[in-house]
């Protein structure tokens, strides 16, 4: 992974590193590095990734953004919402990288219990 904080995740050859990559330049790399690769083995075989990077960072996104805290856990620390597709302007942005969102949001309303008040 990444040495250093100021390094990025993705750098020349797909690898941690100082200098970023352009960002139309992952697709094409993701293609001839990692789909195209013979390297990526387990023990015995080489194992063919088939996933496009986008389809990664979506699943990525969307996972991250289904962490919810518990907020009457005694280690609750309240997180800020944000924008996780880089802080873009659009609430449309996040509901194209958060697909399961609403889907959450629903099961969670559905545990919601009347309290006696």
């Amino acid at each position: 992974m990444c040495k250093s904080e100021n390094d990025y995740l993705f750098s020349k050859g797909l690898v941690p590193g100082t200098n970023p990559i352009e960002p139309y330049q992952i697709t094409k790399r993701w293609y001839r590095l990692i789909k195209q690769s013979d390297k990526i083995k387990d023990e015995n075989n080489i194992i063919k990734v088939m996933e496009d990077f986008y389809a990664l960072k979506h699943l990525f996104l969307d996972t991250l953004d289904g962490f919810k805290p518990d907020p009457l856990a005694p280690d609750y620390i309240p997180i800020p919402k944000l924008n996780l597709a880089k802080m873009a302007t659009s609430h449309r942005t996040d509901a194209v990288y958060t697909v399961g969102k609403s889907k959450r949001e629903n099961e969670a309303l559905k545990q919601v219990r009347p309290g006696i008040g």
